[in-house]
């Protein structure tokens, strides 16, 4: 019984020991099927980015193909022992590049920065796959994109197995380019911005010339010793215009339709020796159409009045200016008296027409001024919008050609500008990625 029960005890703890420490037991091993399918996907993304006319996705695209290429080669080059041991990197440098595809699929919704923030992430994992019996070769550099403000010194990192040690030289423009070896596999290119023409409005794309030694010396081969084998690659910069985009704000305001005409109005009474106010309103359709006085029009000009009967100890005194509203006014008679062949006083009769202004003012929307300005990548634009705002659509042009219509709160493209809403203005603030 104590003999089964140490068998069952030793059997646990080798599954245990084998599960813990083996990562084939919980990682699915790197296949060429996987790579086929990636390589697909990113060729996928390189074709409907030229389609689109899409620089940035295209390049991206590219990298990412270099990206799997580096990953096959590093997976086929580890064999035995050595296999085992580097799966779980192999495999998190997978499960990146295929969540960079995932993120790359939609050319229009893509967020650049977190595309290129994780593209270098693969970039920094590839320079940390074994590559074992490989000869000298570029496999990834990064960044690919460049914008024309910031430092002047830009770090380029060149990833590829036993470049420090392949007697590298890097130029641009047929000039020399200073280089650090930091890693075995890793090189970097410190190129000059000041040195990089770029266009106003176009992105184009540059050449930046690597060359390194490719011969592979085995110490027991003495006629290796001093065999060379330079090749000469280039790598591709997309080199972004100064202007980062442009913008188009179609206005629209908040204005009224005034219409106008003129109603007549009678007023008459009779009195003595005293004064009357009669009110004078608007007809009830007219008041449920939506017409008032014309206030402004009687405060300038006027109540036009004439007396049209009565006695002549009676008159049309006007208006009473201090009872004038929009939805009416008061009308003064003044009566005196008649006095009879006996001297009996009596009332004195009067009767008055006037012609009434009214207004009609109805809220209507109209179009306002287009402005129009452009966007650098370094610093904020902010335009100021026009009163009496009602509403705006933004036409927003990126350096690619595309245009986008921004009606509401709406993510732009790529990442690439942040919008701030106001009051009274439109704030736009570049986003360039940190890893440009």
């Amino acid at each position: 019984m104590r003999i089964k029960q140490f068998a069952i005890g030793i059997l646990l703890i080798s599954s245990l020991t084998v599960i813990g420490s083996s990562p084939g037991w919980t990682l699915e091993p790197i296949t060429d099927a996987l790579l086929d399918k990636a390589d697909r996907d990113a060729k996928d993304v390189i074709a409907r980015a030229e389609a689109a006319g899409n620089a940035v996705a295209k390049a991206i695209g590219e990298q990412v193909l270099k990206a799997i290429q580096a990953l096959r080669e590093a997976v086929h080059s580890s064999i035995g022992d050595a296999k085992e041991a580097y799966l779980q990197s192999q495999r998190e440098t997978y499960d990146n590049i295929s969540k960079l595809l995932d993120q790359a699929e939609n050319l229009e919704k893509v967020s650049m920065t977190d595309v290129t923030s994780l593209l270098a992430t693969v970039s920094n994992e590839v320079g940390n796959l074994p590559f074992i019996n490989m000869p000298p070769a570029v496999m990834l550099y990064q960044p690919h994109v460049m914008v024309p403000d910031g430092p002047s010194e830009i770090p380029v990192h060149v990833i590829g197995p036993k470049l420090a040690s392949s007697d590298p030289t890097v130029t641009f423009n047929k000039a020399p380019v200073q280089i650090q070896n930091s890693r075995d596999v890793e090189l970097i290119a410190l190129l000059d911005r000041r040195t990089m023409s770029f266009d106003e409005r176009e992105p184009h794309y540059v050449p930046v010339q690597i060359k390194y030694d490719q011969a592979q010396t085995t110490w027991w081969k003495p006629w290796t010793w001093f065999s060379h084998d330079f090749i000469q690659r280039d790598m591709t910069l997309l080199l972004l215009p100064k202007t980062l985009g442009s913008y188009s704000i179609q206005t629209k305001l908040n204005s009224i339709d005034y219409k106008y005409k003129d109603i007549a109005r009678s007023a008459g009474d009779h009195g003595k020796d005293n004064s009357m106010n009669v009110g004078i309103r608007p007809d009830p359709p007219d008041v449920r159409d939506g017409w008032k006085i014309d206030v402004d029009k009687l405060v300038k000009e006027g109540l036009k009045y004439r007396k049209t009967g009565g006695d002549d100890e009676a008159s049309c005194s006007g208006m009473v200016s201090a009872t004038l509203t929009p939805d009416g006014f008061s009308f003064q008679l003044t009566f005196g008296h008649k006095t009879d062949w006996a001297g009996h006083k009596s009332d004195a009769a009067v009767h008055c027409v006037m012609t009434v202004p009214l207004v009609k003012a109805t809220p209507i929307i109209i179009d306002g001024p287009t402005q129009t300005g452009d966007i650098g990548w370094s610093k904020d634009v902010r335009q100021s919008l026009p009163g009496d705002l009602a509403s705006y659509i933004v036409a927003l042009k990126l350096f690619n050609s595309k245009e986008y219509l921004l009606d509401a709160d709406t993510k732009v493209p790529f990442g690439l500008i942040e919008i701030t809403r106001g009051k009274d203005f439109i704030q736009f603030r570049p986003k360039p990625p940190t890893d440009f």
